[in-house]
């Protein structure tokens, strides 16, 4: 039976009673340089950098294939093998050639024209399919829709 003195008696003893110490000797020592050498100060351990920025990307099945068999031959875990690889340089870095601002510009107005584009090829497909507009304007707008996406896509490679 559970009782207030019970846990007052269990308390009491469990105060009494001391805990080794990893620090404390269990025995006495029998020379001077086992007196020392326990009283000797542990070497302060070093911190380890803390890795709080993560970094993330994403690999095809192949490449995650090849990246995973590098991985175990180096022996490491993949954080490991990643950093290892980009913080000692052993990694071959080709830059990109930076865009103009005007081939930005362009793009940004091809985006929103390819939007426009979208929209029109969408709305003649609907139209076509409930049976508003012929067969001829249909593939008359078509072939028009794509002519105009071929012109975006030729000058776009052309600019710079």
């Amino acid at each position: 039976m559970f009782t207030f003195r019970y846990a007052k008696h269990k308390i009491s003893r469990a105060q009494r009673v001391t805990l080794w110490k990893p620090n404390r000797p269990r025995y006495a020592p029998n020379t001077p340089q086992e007196a020392e050498a326990m009283t000797e100060p542990e070497p302060p351990k070093r911190k380890k950098a803390s890795l709080t920025k993560p970094v993330s990307f994403r690999l095809s099945e192949t490449d995650h294939a090849a990246y995973m068999e590098k991985v175990e031959l180096s022996g490491l875990k993949p954080s490991e093998f990643f950093r290892d690889c980009v913080l000692q340089n052993k990694t071959q870095v080709i830059a990109r050639e930076k865009n103009s601002q005007e081939r930005d510009r362009l793009i940004y107005l091809f985006n929103k024209a390819s939007n426009n584009v979208n929209q029109l090829a969408r709305r003649a497909n609907t139209d076509y399919l409930a049976g508003k507009i012929s067969e001829n304007t249909y593939a008359g707008i078509r072939s028009e829709l794509h002519e105009l996406t071929h012109y975006l896509k030729a000058v776009i490679g052309n600019v710079d």
